[in-house]
């Protein structure tokens, strides 16, 4: 597990700032998570790359946990 994980799980909610810690990125450790599925944000909003569908609007508000969102991708994909 990178530090940027660990910062990122124990965060009590994500915003638009915490796209990046140190040189790693958010989407790309949820990637990581999700068996390379391709996901990004576009702002606040997690969308799936390849199709371009929303997975979750306002994923980066503050509100939702590194845990929460993992779980929706999850969902999304049906993993």
């Amino acid at each position: 597990m990178t530090i940027a994980k660990n910062i990122w799980q124990e965060s009590k909610g994500l915003f638009y700032i915490d796209q990046f810690k140190d040189s790693q990125s958010l989407s790309e450790q949820l990637s990581n998570d999700l068996n390379g599925k391709q996901v990004s944000f576009d702002f606040i909003d997690l969308y799936d790359i390849e199709t371009s569908q929303t997975i979750m609007d306002g994923a980066l508000i503050g509100y939702h946990t590194y845990d929460d969102i993992l779980k929706q991708c999850k969902k999304f994909y049906k993993l």
